[in-house]
């Protein structure tokens, strides 16, 4: 039996990653449970690869994936050392995973669950020598109004057949730069409708695949907004000192970033910041994205919308309010989410949606009932217009504290500055106290 000869491209790779052989095998166990399948490798299993043994079935693409991650570039099988080819299944997986094939594996896959359990967590490189940003494609335009109209429920099924059928072929052919990053761009906004959805670990492998065709396009926005959902993604799973890892290397490119897309970043490395408790640097990071999102223009919409609304300002507003309420200021979020309300697109239903259930729940566990269901009218209907499960169930939220809290029959008043309401905003009066006083009796039911 011939000796197993080292594999010194694997042991180069662990090296220059930072990784100890236990850091890889947990990453490669993440990275496969993202697919569905379960491994228990460990730092015995890394030693026999490092010696010659060929990872078995799947293992050799998860390892791929992982160091790629972590390098911040596509490493293949041959790149990670595995180019024996014993047997037609080894062939198979030796193929370099082309961006035709990266895209066909996020569509195939079904991972239902978000895994940020790696340590350390694998932070990704930014692309060097980045290129100016490409205006958005007539799709991007399309989806993206889609989405906000419609709901991300509403634009999952369309887009993923779009990119199957349409960007697919493109890039089984001889992509330009410029197609990669347009489908960067729309793999992110897959994303964010699988989020939308609530299907975490399909999103979370969106957002990487997305981030990996922006560093193959030289595009820096879109691999820094991606990151920057990953960031948001693992913030709302409540791995805050992941999701702050990952904004702190987002925001570290942000100075080569257009003003819009530095906002994004700071605004979300001040919400990690606040759930870190560390309410001077949350309150500095997210004025300076106030700041750079005053000087985009209101009527623009920011090239990858990656909050809740498609203007600027208004999702720099909500994710402030974010910040104040992890640092325990209920106030000051309602005021944020007041001022993103009237920030807000009217036409962009889905953020209204979900800025306007945010302020309902925040002012109804604040015990303001009556200025609560005041927005009743308004939220009810917008939410009947547009698919969502994320925004049903904060509606659903909303309906459960509202209700909870008219049945202890406890004595409520609304603030006394408060002014209006959500149709307040549109350039209508604001609602009577007898129109309040009319709701305040009402049941609620979704």
């Amino acid at each position: 039996m011939p000796a197993r000869t080292p594999n010194k491209d694997l042991r180069s790779l662990l090296h220059e990653s930072r990784w100890t052989q236990d850091a890889l095998a947990r990453a490669v166990n993440g990275r496969a449970s993202l697919q569905g399948v379960r491994f228990a490798y460990d730092r015995t299993s890394v030693s026999h690869w490092l010696s010659g043994t060929r990872p078995r079935g799947k293992a050799m693409i998860f390892i791929c994936e992982a160091l790629s991650l972590r390098l911040g570039r596509i490493i293949t099988p041959s790149d990670a050392g595995f180019n024996a080819l014993p047997d037609s299944t080894t062939r198979h997986l030796e193929m370099s995973p082309s961006p035709a094939r990266a895209l066909a594996a996020l569509l195939g896959s079904t991972p239902e669950r978000a895994t940020y359990e790696f340590s350390p967590v694998p932070l990704p490189k930014p692309p060097s020598s980045p290129v100016e940003p490409a205006p958005n494609s007539e799709a991007e335009c399309f989806f993206q109004t889609l989405l906000s109209t419609c709901g991300t429920g509403c634009v999952a099924g369309p887009l993923h057949a779009y990119l199957a059928s349409v960007t697919g072929p493109r890039l089984s052919a001889r992509p330009s730069q410029a197609d990669i990053g347009e489908t960067a761009r729309l793999v992110l906004l897959l994303g964010r409708t699988y989020e939308g959805q609530l299907h975490h670990g399909k999103a979370q492998q969106a957002y990487i695949t997305a981030m990996s065709y922006a560093w193959h396009a030289r595009d820096l926005d879109t691999w820094a907004i991606a990151v920057c959902a990953l960031s948001i993604q693992a913030t709302g799973l409540r791995h805050h000192r992941t999701g702050h890892r990952l904004a702190c290397s987002a925001v570290d490119v942000a100075d080569s970033c257009l003003p819009a897309t530095s906002a994004l970043l700071l605004a979300q490395l001040g919400v990690t910041t606040a759930y870190l408790h560390s309410a001077m640097e949350s309150s500095a990071h997210v004025d300076q994205a106030r700041a750079l999102a005053s000087q985009v223009p209101r009527n623009s919409h920011h090239a990858c919308p990656l909050g809740p609304c498609t203007r600027l300002d208004a999702t720099v507003e909500h994710q402030a309010a974010i910040a104040a309420l992890a640092l325990g200021n209920r106030t000051q979020a309602i005021g944020s989410l007041e001022r993103a309300l009237l920030l807000t697109d009217p036409a962009d239903r889905h953020g209204s949606v979900l800025i306007t259930a945010s302020m309902a729940i925040q002012l109804a566990e604040a015990g303001h009932v009556e200025a609560s269901l005041a927005y009743s009218d308004e939220l009810l209907l917008a939410a009947a217009q547009i698919r969502s499960t994320s925004a049903a169930q904060m509606v659903r939220q909303w309906n459960s504290t509202a209700g909870q809290l008219r049945r202890s029959q406890v004595q409520f008043r609304a603030p006394d500055n408060w002014q209006g309401t959500g149709t307040a905003r549109r350039g209508q009066p604001s609602t009577s106290c007898g129109r309040r006083e009319a709701i305040a009796g009402t049941t609620i039911r979704l």
